[in-house]
């Protein structure tokens, strides 16, 4: 897109995202910040960001009953991205099975289906895929040098609160005061608010629909002239 991949070379670029939507958004902000070359973005939209994929983070514990199924909602996502992690060990097994079953009986034909396991893609450090910054850009080392961004944070106790505050917190630390605007949902308006809040008679939607105008009077103020 910065480079003119659709036909045209955009003035201006901005990343906008909900839930694991908002992480790949912030996400793509590190990647154009710590690229030589790389694009200049001029502002983030995050709403209810879901930015430390990791199943142990804070966000991912059930505070109640309420929680309890959007949170088994995000672990599918988080199985998405990825393929599921199979320990080496049995990994090892399977693969000595296959060869001993193998050498027991003769290949039919030279394309028989051959199973393959799969496993998390590990980094540099060894660690699962989830716990690299590209997935999980909350745990980067620094915040600053993004561009500017609002956050829309899900009510206090619902699902990804958690993300949502430390996110705030950390772009405060990191680029300032300046470097971040953040509303905080009323209770009711879930994960996908920013569908609901045009739906006639949802839940929270006048609300909802306040804070998508928001978003929009921040992403044009912060619009380069």
């Amino acid at each position: 897109v910065a480079s003119g991949g659709l036909g045209a070379r955009p003035p201006a670029l901005g990343v906008a995202g909900d839930a694991n939507g908002a992480g790949l958004a912030l996400a793509c902000c590190l990647r154009a910040r710590d690229n030589d070359g790389g694009p200049q973005v001029h502002l983030q939209l995050l709403l209810s960001p879901w930015a430390d994929l990791r199943p142990q983070s804070p966000s991912m514990q059930a505070a109640d009953d309420s929680t309890a199924q959007v949170l088994a909602d995000l672990n599918w996502c988080r199985g998405a991205y990825a393929p599921p992690l199979v320990e080496p060990a049995i990994k090892e097994n399977r693969r000595a099975s296959d060869a001993a079953e193998g050498s027991s009986r003769k290949s039919s034909s030279k394309n028989s289906a051959r199973v393959e396991y799969s496993e998390h893609p590990l980094g540099a450090d060894g660690q699962p895929w989830f716990q690299d910054v590209r997935a999980s850009p909350l745990l980067a080392e620094s915040l600053a040098g993004l561009p500017p961004a609002f956050v829309v944070l899900p009510a206090s106790g619902a699902a990804l609160a958690a993300d949502g505050s430390q996110l705030v917190k950390r772009l405060r630390a990191d680029g300032g005061k300046q470097a971040v605007k953040k509303l905080r949902l009323e209770a009711g308006a879930g994960l996908d608010f920013a569908a609901r809040g045009i739906a006639p008679g949802a839940a929270a939607a006048a609300h909802a629909r306040a804070a998508l105008h928001a978003a929009a009077d921040f992403a044009a103020a912060a619009w380069p002239s």
